[in-house]
């Protein structure tokens, strides 16, 4: 079993963001991601599911054994500014509350009465 951590990081470099990145978006020093890769520290529920989300995933990815299934979007991540990143999370928690909703309704029979 993964640990945050370890799942903080592979989702990192599976988004290709670099540390610094990671750390203007959370408004963080760049050694304290360092340190979240390496289970020296932790991030509050809310931190995680940010990175979460710029990430195309639910805050999920770290607490599920399975990977989850994350959307698919294509940006480049050079030269990519912390409110850009905030515009990405932001449109990828409403895209994911979308998926959630008809996943949710597939099994919602409505009286016509």
């Amino acid at each position: 079993m993964k640990t945050i951590g370890e799942k903080f990081k592979s989702l990192r470099k599976q988004s290709t963001f670099n540390q610094q990145q990671i750390a203007d978006f959370l408004h963080f020093d760049q050694s304290m991601i360092s340190k979240i890769e390496n289970d020296e520290r932790t991030l509050s529920v809310n931190e995680l599911e940010r990175v979460a989300n710029l990430c195309g995933y639910g805050l999920d990815y770290f607490t599920d054994e399975e990977k989850p299934e994350a959307l698919k979007v294509s940006f480049r991540t050079k030269g990519i500014s912390v409110e850009d990143m905030e515009g990405i999370a932001r449109i990828n928690r409403i895209a994911l509350n979308l998926k959630e909703m008809n996943k949710l309704s597939k099994g919602v029979s409505y009286d016509s009465k």
